[in-house]
């Protein structure tokens, strides 16, 4: 059922025109322009959201009243007061980007500096292709889906470590090297995070994995199982050390590295990188509603039966969680380098495997003897880590009281 709209309109065309290849072709070109002008406009709009609410948290007034002073009326009523709402400081900026000088440091890898931003750019948007937005449609219906997703973005991460290489300069350099550690480390545990959810539907697609969760909001995997509900809050907290956002934006640390590896971009180049990583947010703010939280089904089950709505739901969770994001870039302050790789490796990574453990025995719970001793071993594993949780912060407290 998830690839109706994909079948329908290819046998249309193939109708048309007698052409199958061609017409899967013509089908992966308007998927694509239709999924990039959808990008664009959310990019747009994010950017301005985060924006407002930084204004909102810290009282700044340019991102709040700079704009026209045009009000709009329709028919005699106002629809929007006098002012843009700081709209006129999202178009400036657009504006700058355009014309902006296009430069390339005179030492660096010309070649390599200007494939980075494409190929960030085009790794990111790939992953939408396997993404289920309705019941009906999945642009690209690929059973191994979250494969492809955690495949693509790996290549984000190479296209970093390009910027930041041919720009020869060592604070880019610097930055692609924190941006590589801090990647590769933190895809282990929201891996097994993902894993727990793919071992409990039995399927790497993600569309089986959102029907899974249809019907009520308690059928949602976040809420079914109390160990898919910690899966989640590890993936929600290594989602945002995968797109580089506050408080894991190491690789671009402005106090400590400039700009980390886009120091030397400047003009549409520079804005690449930055779409890519807004356009990031939202895609695993989706990857986290599939997995999770119902996928395009709303939790309420008389709702569902209106397929069209799926898309709607899907992405309000998702503009949700990108909301939430923008908030916390706000609120918290970055990690060191060596408190992120302690909270990884010493915190995210037992706890996600304590989570699939703990997955992995709610599946093959036959009798009431075996569900006391599976629990009484997650009960030891935890107390284990609460353990060296707490010695390793004894450890830290008694060091600093040393040094002074």
């Amino acid at each position: 059922m998830s690839s109706f709209l994909q079948n329908y309109f290819v046998s249309f065309i193939a109708g048309l025109l007698n052409h199958q290849p061609l017409a899967w072709i013509l089908y992966g070109i308007i998927s694509g322009a239709v999924i990039l002008g959808v990008l664009s406009a959310y990019g747009a709009l994010a950017v301005y959201a985060e924006r407002k609410i930084m204004a909102f948290m810290q009282c700044r007034l340019g991102p709040m009243e700079v704009g026209p002073e045009i009000e709009l009326r329709i028919a005699g009523m106002k629809i929007l007061p006098k002012g843009w709402y700081g709209l006129g400081v999202l178009i400036a900026d657009g504006i700058k980007l355009l014309g902006k000088e296009d430069t390339v440091p005179a030492k660096a890898d010309s070649l390599i500096f200007k494939l980075a931003p494409a190929i960030v750019f085009a790794a990111t948007i790939t992953s939408f292709v396997v993404i289920p937005f309705a019941p009906f449609f999945t642009p690209a219906d690929i059973d191994a889906g979250i494969l492809v997703i955690l495949a693509a973005s790996s290549i984000v991460a190479v296209g970093i470590v390009m910027g930041g290489y041919a720009s020869n300069n060592k604070w880019s350099l610097y930055g692609a090297i924190r941006s590589v550690a801090q990647v590769v480390s933190y895809e282990v545990p929201m891996g097994l995070a993902l894993l727990s959810v793919v071992m409990t539907t039995g399927s790497l697609a993600l569309a089986d994995i959102a029907d899974n969760q249809s019907g009520w909001a308690w059928n949602w995997h976040a809420f079914s199982n109390v160990w898919l509900f910690i899966a989640a809050i590890i993936y929600i907290i290594s989602s945002l050390a995968e797109t580089n956002r506050t408080p894991f934006d190491i690789p671009e640390a402005e106090a400590e590295l400039v700009a980390g590896y886009h120091t030397e971009y400047s003009g549409m180049r520079f804005a690449l990188f930055m779409f890519a990583e807004y356009i990031n947010m939202l895609l695993v703010s989706l990857i986290a509603s599939v997995f999770f939280f119902g996928g395009y089904y709303s939790g309420i089950q008389w709702l569902d039966r209106y397929y069209f709505l799926g898309p709607f739901v899907l992405g309000a969770k998702a503009l949700l969680l990108v909301i939430i994001m923008i908030w916390l870039r706000w609120t918290l302050p970055r990690f060191r380098v060596d408190q992120l790789m302690t909270l990884c490796w010493k915190a995210m990574l037992p706890l996600s495997i304590i989570a699939f453990v703990g997955a992995a025995a709610a599946l093959f719970q036959t009798s009431l003897v075996f569900a006391i001793f599976w629990r009484f071993c997650i009960l030891i594993l935890l107390a284990l880590f609460a353990f060296e949780v707490a010695k390793g912060i004894r450890t830290k407290s008694i060091s600093r009281k040393a040094t002074e």
